[in-house]
């Protein structure tokens, strides 16, 4: 898919939701970049772009998008952190997340976001340091939706990375002995159902959503 077409698909999809341009690129870009991109003039970095498809509900494996260099390195240091912590190598997730503090890119609002959410589910796995896991996960929201209120989720749009981390903040919540209202994560679940039509981006979030409402009732 090229960028006119790519660019065409955000302009149509963001239009037939009713979305602003204001309330989709909150956070992460410009309106200016988005006006660019739906034109088909340019497009965005590749974190941008994805977050901008997942604000819409959908998957960014629909795009066959060809990136630089420096993103592939990127999206290969995620999966190597990803990895460390699937097998329990914190070790070597904490070296890589380092290696990743050390890159230009680090300080931009959506990888700070992320390094931010990895060292948090690092201290889960590691120290169970609530009050420095809960700092961060408080910073990584900062990064894009600084003044999300989880009373009013219909005002803002979150992609799939962004609900991801409000779930881990909440569950973290819970661990920490905060319990979250059950209500507030009720409204969670149904901005899933209302705003995630794409069945693929619905699912990696639905489940998760659930869990956490579970975890809240029972604490």
């Amino acid at each position: 898919m090229d960028k006119q077409m790519i660019g065409k698909m955000i302009n149509h999809e963001r239009i037939r939701q009713k979305i602003s341009p204001d309330i989709l690129v909150h956070g992460i870009c410009s309106v200016p970049v988005l006006k660019r991109l739906e034109r088909g003039e340019r497009l965005p970095d590749y974190f941008v772009l994805e977050r901008l498809v997942e604000r819409l509900g959908k998957s960014i494996n629909k795009l066959d998008y060809l990136y630089s260099q420096a993103t592939y390195e990127i999206h290969f240091l995620r999966e190597s952190i990803e990895n460390n912590l699937e097998q329990k190598n914190f070790t070597g997730m904490a070296d890589a997340l380092t290696h990743y503090e050390t890159l230009p890119e680090a300080r931009f609002p959506l990888h700070w976001q992320y390094i931010c959410k990895m060292r948090a589910v690092l201290l889960q796995e590691t120290a169970q340091t609530h009050a420095q896991s809960l700092f961060l996960l408080e910073e990584a929201l900062r990064q894009t939706v600084p003044d999300f209120d989880l009373k009013e989720p219909d005002r803002f749009r979150l992609g799939e990375g962004e609900l991801v981390l409000v779930l881990i903040l909440l569950q973290e919540q819970v661990d920490a002995g905060l319990s979250p209202a059950v209500t507030d994560a009720e409204k969670l679940v149904h901005y899933i159902e209302h705003c995630y039509q794409d069945e693929e981006a619905r699912a990696n979030v639905y489940s998760k959503a659930v869990w956490v409402l579970g975890s809240i009732a029972l604490a």
